[in-house]
């Protein structure tokens, strides 16, 4: 049982790392940055995954701990970390491609709204096909 639930974690990082990939050349083609290899854009979204994941936490934590645990209060503390995430990954985009700290921004803007577009997209469909009703 151990050994599958570590397979599906991997197969589940590796599928998630593709669409992050892929989401990155997307947003690198619209902003019209130099589009990465594959597989250079699936070590940017691994090292942008790593740390946002280490700063996002340090910030909930640090936050939360000064805060406390009341649920309109993690709300905030995310809502301030949205453009913490945005300049991190605009920096590491500005690092890891051949562009500008503005343009990462757009990019991380641009994937954004892909994701946002799909979402709304699924969400459409599930209540279209009534699997959203309680």
């Amino acid at each position: 049982m151990g050994g599958a639930i570590v397979l599906f974690g991997i197969i589940g990082f590796l599928i998630g790392v593709a669409i992050g990939a892929a989401l990155l050349r997307i947003g690198c083609q619209i902003v019209k940055v130099p589009v990465p290899e594959f597989g250079k854009a699936m070590g940017v979204v691994i090292v942008a995954a790593i740390a946002s994941f280490a700063v996002s936490f340090m910030f909930g934590f640090t936050m939360g701990a000064m805060i406390g645990a009341d649920p309109t209060a993690l709300r905030v503390i995310q809502i301030i970390n949205l453009p913490i995430s945005a300049c991190l990954y605009a920096t590491i985009y500005m690092a890891m491609l051949p562009t500008t700290f503005g343009k990462g921004l757009l990019i991380w803007l641009v994937q954004a709204a892909v994701v946002f577009a799909i979402v709304i997209v699924v969400v459409i469909v599930l209540f279209a096909t009534g699997s959203m009703h309680g």
